[in-house]
């Protein structure tokens, strides 16, 4: 096969330790690891298309307008050498080139999290002297520049570059805490590739000849950063835009850019897992029984080659209906995975394992084992050479490593790093040579009774048909926990106490019923739009206020005699022809002057608001008002 400019090496492998031999005589600085990773100019660096066209862009392009901007920032930015300069941008090529830019002046890039208030930023930035960010548009309390209204000059100027950079850590504890690292402990990420390399082909596997990853983990984000920008730009390899995070368009771009790599939080495995369950599901429950038997015939095979061939031919249909054949590898990251999900898309044909990290440690671990008994129950692998793994008598993970973060900024306060053990409070259990994350020690609940109930433990093995979400809470009297279950808010009151009845004889048959007290159907989400995973405390806040609507058999809107369901449709239809649309049974095409890129349009919100995908089902037969609306009630 020939590959995408390997530098004229024989091989990819022999590719691969050319650069990292490269990496080991190079100068450690931000400066040198800029060279090495645009030093293959003819590479393909970026991909994206629009309606009608596609384009790609090199390394010496994006290299070259990485020094324009920073010539153009230059003429803007006039602050001293090293001071820290935010970026708040979207998850495309420009955050790229500003990040580098940035460095490359000699300031310090601050990577800020899109997802958080601007309450917390602007708090931040001021806590940590920041003054300037680079924006999207969005305004701060400090000056910021609109990145589209700089002026751009095609002029070069001589590099300052600094040496160090921060990320944020996730959120989900009340205190943002701010992560420095230099080139020192970058360097030493990416010398690791080696090992990875080593430890699964399969991550080095390209799709006629090329090797393409999706733009999809934020890169503000240490698995984004890292994982899939780090360790693959170095390699000079292609990262593929998408343009929003509609279900079709994933799919679409995808498939229409045959990438080979997915990176992404386990949202995104679960949303894809149950989009897929319930579309076999529709299809009848002889269907449903003969799937679910092929995937456990198929993980009992795992990585054998009667295995592969099973997989290859037995689900083809269902892969054509997701990624096709040119998915490679996929990484599961930032929280705990459902172990259902791994069996799923392992089961089909898909490698998906599961990794580790965080903020302030980097990433440290991920399953290379091809073995389904590994791949399957959620391991997280060995440490990568580089750090150690040991786990003290509460069970929480201690790491030591030459690439954890160089000091952490906690408002005014700063911690330097000591070279010693770094308490993650993770909660890891060891087994076979193996490691497994169960949580995190500040979400144990411990009631009355004494004992130690942990809520990730529980809520996955509850998560039956029919639940969204589920978040296990502490009683306000210090009783046994209470459990909310988000279902769809558009389910009837039959069904929602039919979720709640099997959801509590789930309880009673795995022994979870001393440990449970209440259990409470919600029909709002759990899970918040910013959110990568359930913030328990934001929950169990809310809750307490009285935020969440609990299930009731209600059903009706204001809008005369529709009911809920057809009243949304109504309003969505409304929004995809941008003008009010009020007879219910009026064709899309024919009577209301739809086109196919507006039903598109229509099928992604729908399938945002219902969780049903009815382009899938039917194409374009379902193009009313209430055709739709029949079609969703008996879906749900």
């Amino acid at each position: 096969m020939k590959y995408n400019n390997i530098a004229n090496k024989k091989s990819l492998n022999e590719f691969v330790y050319y650069k990292l031999s490269l990496l080991e005589k190079s100068e450690v600085s931000f400066k040198s690891l800029f060279e090495l990773v645009f030093s293959e100019k003819e590479n393909v660096f970026y991909e994206y298309h629009t309606s009608f066209n596609e384009y790609k862009i090199t390394y010496q392009q994006t290299y070259d307008d990485i020094l324009f901007l920073a010539a153009s920032l230059k003429k803007v930015i006039k602050l001293e050498k090293d001071s820290i300069v935010g970026i708040y941008l979207d998850n495309d090529i420009n955050w790229i080139k500003t990040f580098w830019a940035i460095l490359y002046l000699g300031y310090r890039p601050l990577l800020l999290n899109l997802r958080f208030t601007d309450e917390v930023i602007n708090n931040l930035l001021k806590d940590i002297d920041c003054r300037l960010v680079i924006s999207n548009g969005k305004k701060f309390d400090v000056d910021t520049i609109e990145l589209k209204n700089i002026e751009l000059v095609k002029e070069k100027v001589e590099s300052n570059f600094a040496d160090e950079m921060f990320f944020l850590s996730s959120g989900t504890t009340s205190t943002i805490k701010v992560c420095a690292y230099s080139s020192k402990e970058i360097f030493n990420i990416i010398v690791r590739a080696k090992d990875v390399v080593l430890g699964n082909k399969l991550i080095k596997k390209h799709y006629n000849g090329e090797l393409k990853l999706l733009m999809l983990l934020p890169l503000y984000h240490i698995f984004g950063f890292v994982a899939l920008y780090v360790w693959f730009a170095f390699f000079s390899r292609t990262f593929v835009e998408l343009l929003d995070m509609s279900p079709k368009n994933v799919l679409d771009t995808i498939n229409r850019h045959n990438v080979t790599h997915i990176f992404a939080v386990p949202l995104f495995w679960n949303k894809i897992y149950e989009s897929a369950m319930k579309e076999i599901g529709g299809r009848g429950e002889k269907t449903l029984k003969k799937f679910e038997k092929g995937l456990k015939i198929s993980n009992k095979l795992g990585n054998t080659m009667l295995g592969r061939f099973f997989r290859k031919v037995a689900f083809k249909e269902v892969r054509d209906g997701l990624f096709f054949d040119h998915v490679y590898f996929c990484i599961s990251g930032g929280s705990n995975i459902d172990r259902r999900v791994l069996s799923f898309f392992n089961g089909i044909g898909y490698h998906l394992t599961n990794g580790y990290g965080s903020t302030e440690i980097g990433i440290t671990s991920f399953e290379l084992s091809n073995k389904y008994k590994y791949l399957n129950n959620a391991s997280i692998g060995v440490p990568l050479r580089g750090y150690e793994y040991k786990i003290n008598e509460e069970g929480e993970l201690l790491v030591k490593g030459n690439s954890i973060s160089k000091y952490i900024l906690t408002g005014k306060d700063k911690v330097i790093y000591d070279g010693g053990y770094f308490n993650t409070h993770d909660l890891i259990a060891y087994k076979d040579g193996r490691y497994y994350a169960n949580g995190r020690k500040d979400d144990l609940i411990i009631p009355k009774s004494g004992e130690n109930i942990n809520p990730n433990l529980i809520e996955e093995k509850l998560k039956i048909n029919g639940v969204i979400e589920l978040c296990l809470i502490k009683d306000k009297d210090d009783n046994s926990p209470i459990l909310l279950v988000e279902v769809n808010k558009y389910l009837n009151d039959e069904k929602a106490k039919e979720t709640l009845s099997n959801i509590k004889n789930r309880i009673v048959e795995l022994g979870f019923n001393n440990q449970i007290g209440q259990v409470v159907i919600v029909k709002d989400k759990l899970l918040d739009n910013d959110d990568f995973k359930i913030n328990r405390n934001k929950v169990m806040k809310k809750y307490y206020a009285n935020a969440f609507n609990v299930f009731s058999s209600e059903n009706k809107s204001n809008n005369g005699d529709i009911d809920d369901i057809t009243s949304k449709v109504k309003e969505l239809f409304s929004k995809a022809l941008n003008k009010e649309v009020n007879e219910l049974e009026a064709d899309f095409f024919l009577d209301l002057g739809g086109t196919s890129l507006d039903y598109f349009t229509l099928v992604s919100d729908i399938h945002e608001e219902f969780g049903i995908d009815i382009y899938s089902a039917n194409e374009f037969s379902l193009s009313s008002i209430k055709a739709i609306s029949d079609y969703i009630k008996s879906k749900l």
